[in-house]
C-alpha cells in the first residue's frame, strides 16, 4: 500500500463517518466525493479501489462507500452518462421527469436508437438505475414524448439557434406576402 493511498483510507473514513453522523444524504456526497479521489488515485483500476474500501474499519463508512461505489465508477469511467439518470429523484415530479426524459433520449439517440448497444451500456449502471431507465424507455409516455421531440426537433425547429433552408424560405415567402398585401396598392 501506497503513502498516498494510507492517507486517502484515514482521510476517507474518518470524514464519510463524520458525514453518516449528520444524515445518509451527506454520507452519500461525501462518499462520491471520496470515491472519485480513489478512482483518481488508482487510475480507475477497480480490483485495487475495490479492496482498499475493503480495509475501511468503520462498519457505516463502510458501508456508505460500497453502496456509491458502483454508481461513482460508472460516473467516472464513462462521459456521456448524465448523472441524472443515476438519481433517485421521482418521476412523478414534472421538472425532474423532462430532465431525465431528456437526458435518456439524448442517449438513446447518442447510440443509434439500438436497444441492444442500449441494453450493453445501461448494464454497466446499478441495478436501480438500470432497472428505472429501461422501465422508463419503454413506458407509454417516454414513448409518446420521444415522438413529440422527433417532430419538434427534427422538423421546422431543427436546433433552435441555427435556420434551416426551409424555415429561411417561408420566412422570406410570408414577408413577401406582407409586402404585397401592404403596398398592393403601389405595385
Amino acid at each position: 500500500m501506497t503513502p498516498e493511498e494510507k492517507i486517502w483510507l484515514e482521510q476517507a473514513e474518518t470524514a464519510v463517518a463524520g458525514a453518516s453522523i449528520l444524515s445518509n444524504e451527506s454520507a452519500r456526497d461525501v462518499s462520491k466525493h471520496a470515491l472519485r479521489e480513489l478512482f483518481k488515485l488508482t487510475k480507475n483500476n477497480t480490483e485495487q479501489s475495490l479492496n482498499l474500501v475493503r480495509q475501511i474499519k468503520d462498519f457505516s463508512a463502510r458501508r456508505h462507500l460500497m453502496e456509491m461505489f458502483r454508481r461513482t465508477l460508472v460516473e467516472v469511467s464513462s462521459s456521456n452518462v448524465p448523472a441524472i439518470l443515476l438519481d433517485t429523484g421521482s418521476l412523478t415530479d414534472p421538472i425532474f421527469a423532462n430532465k431525465f426524459d431528456r437526458e435518456l433520449l439524448n442517449l438513446w439517440r447518442s447510440i443509434g436508437k439500438e436497444p441492444k448497444k442500449f441494453e450493453k451500456i445501461v448494464g454497466s449502471f446499478p441495478n436501480a438505475a438500470r432497472v428505472r431507465i429501461l422501465n422508463r424507455l419503454n413506458s407509454r409516455a417516454f414513448k409518446r414524448r420521444r415522438k413529440i421531440h422527433y417532430v419538434v426537433d427534427n422538423s421546422l425547429f431543427s436546433d433552435g439557434g441555427s435556420n434551416s433552408k426551409t424555415i429561411n424560405l417561408l420566412t422570406l415567402l410570408i414577408f413577401l406576402i406582407f409586402l404585397s398585401i401592404l403596398f398592393g396598392d403601389w405595385f
